[in-house]
């Protein structure tokens, strides 16, 4: 049954992605060429419409579905900052790629490749450093404040 729900929303997200697009590198790219920002309001509204459905869950499940988040690390700034220079090279980001290498573009295989061997880098170990091999506790998520006064605001 898990396999199905799974497959379900690979499909679901391949055809959002064929068809709309749902790649940030893109919506950047849209802001400086065009000067419009429509790709980006639109990724605002997911986030706005994602924080509403999730505090309307934490209301009614409170015990089961409290997000956790870890704090930011030195290893995850310099992962988002390589993956960043990553998706400008690349002209998108991964689901962008996987969208590309679908579509016949196999250079794109390349960028799967550097995914892969970056993984098993990390996974072996090669690639620890001191901030990284220490285990963070996990702090529950709490929207509050000016944060929830500007979400409810927006939407």
């Amino acid at each position: 049954m898990i396999v199905l729900l799974v497959l379900l929303l690979a499909a679901v997200l391949g055809f959002t992605a064929h068809s709309a697009g749902i790649c940030a590198v893109k919506a950047v790219s849209e802001i400086i060429t065009t000067r419009r920002g429509r790709m980006l309001a639109s990724f605002t509204k997911t986030v706005l419409w994602v924080m509403t459905v999730m505090m309307v869950v934490l209301w009614l499940a409170p015990a089961h579905s409290m997000p956790t988040s870890l704090a930011p690390t030195l290893g995850s700034i310099v992962g988002a900052f390589v993956f960043g220079i990553g998706a400008a090279v690349n002209g998108g980001c991964a689901v962008s790629t996987v969208t590309r290498l679908g579509n016949g573009e196999l250079r794109m295989l390349l960028t799967v490749a550097g995914v892969v061997l970056t993984i098993a880098v990390v996974d072996a170990g090669w690639l620890t450093l001191p901030a990284m091999a220490a285990s963070q506790p996990l702090h529950p998520f709490i929207m509050g404040g000016w944060g929830l006064g500007i979400a409810v605001a927006a939407l």
